[in-house]
């Protein structure tokens, strides 16, 4: 449920889907100013899975969940006909939080053989236009020098 000032705001624009409606108005704001200053926009996954509407289709979406290893949010967000780039949290999350991703994400071999490409046709392929390994720093300290 939207606290008081964020229900104010909703109703006083017209947004349709409550607090997905907002999320949608924040995206398409921050999009409006980035390309007007001639910038490309990347979004997180959220911009193109949690909103009432999708973003412009200029946008780049960086997909990170990855719902159990399976490619399918990052065959979604091309098909639709997005540009993306893979940040899967499995395996590509370096400094992994979760135990029951450790198995994978500490494996080079894992980390290797992920293909973000998989499944995907040749057009679709060509819109994967990359990949980023992310370390948090929330969680690094001197240890994972060592390690």
């Amino acid at each position: 449920m939207p606290i008081k000032t964020d229900a104010a705001f909703i109703a006083k624009h017209g947004l349709q889907g409550g607090t997905a409606g907002l999320f949608s108005y924040f995206v398409g704001r921050v999009h409006q100013i980035a390309t007007g200053l001639g910038r490309r926009v990347i979004m997180w996954d959220a911009a193109f899975n949690k909103g009432s509407s999708p973003p412009p289709k200029d946008v780049v979406i960086q997909m990170w969940l990855q719902y159990g290893g399976a490619n399918t949010l990052l065959q979604d967000i091309v098909k639709a006909g997005y540009s993306a780039i893979a940040s899967p949290d499995v395996p590509w999350y370096l400094n992994v939080v979760e135990p029951q991703d450790a198995a994978c994400n500490t494996q080079w071999q894992c980390i290797r053989n992920y293909d973000p490409t998989a499944g995907l046709s040749s057009a679709e392929a060509a819109r994967v236009l990359g990949g980023e390994g992310c370390l948090w720093g929330e969680t690094v300290d001197s240890s994972d020098l060592e390690s």
